[in-house]
């Protein structure tokens, strides 16, 4: 074993440079898709939260809904979920769910060092959220 006393030479400076940009880019990534999944996921939970309370024929039982306020509310809360029964399909966030599970999976199963023959490039991070 040499000891190597001063700088490393450039090329190999490079290469260090090269795994470290590789580790921080596959870090971000997944911090950055984990972070969409997350937020994708609160929504699709509070979506379905809105449709399961709006036409629940449990709520409609409680006498209080019998008074003027209480048919407000009701009607409310029907037509919310209604609206967002509609916007369900439309928005189609289980899709988003799962591609943003399978690249966080992808990124947290990569090695975070790729060796400098593996043929698979680097995915950018997007620029603009979808």
């Amino acid at each position: 074993m040499t000891n190597v006393e001063g700088p490393l030479p450039q090329d190999e400076f490079a290469e260090v440079r090269s795994v470290y940009d590789t580790h921080r880019d596959v870090r971000m990534h997944m911090k950055y898709y984990g972070s969409r999944l997350a937020s994708y996921q609160r929504r699709n939970l509070a979506m379905e939260v809105g449709i399961a309370l709006g036409t629940s024929a449990t709520l409609l039982a409680l006498p209080i809904w019998n008074t003027g306020f209480g048919k407000v509310v009701i009607a409310t809360l029907a037509l919310i979920a209604a609206v967002l029964g509609v916007l369900k399909p439309i928005l189609n966030w289980s899709k988003k769910i799962e591609h943003y599970s399978k690249l966080w999976a992808a990124d947290s199963l990569s090695p975070p060092t790729p060796s400098f023959d593996d043929p698979r490039p680097v995915r950018s991070p997007p620029r603009c959220s979808p």
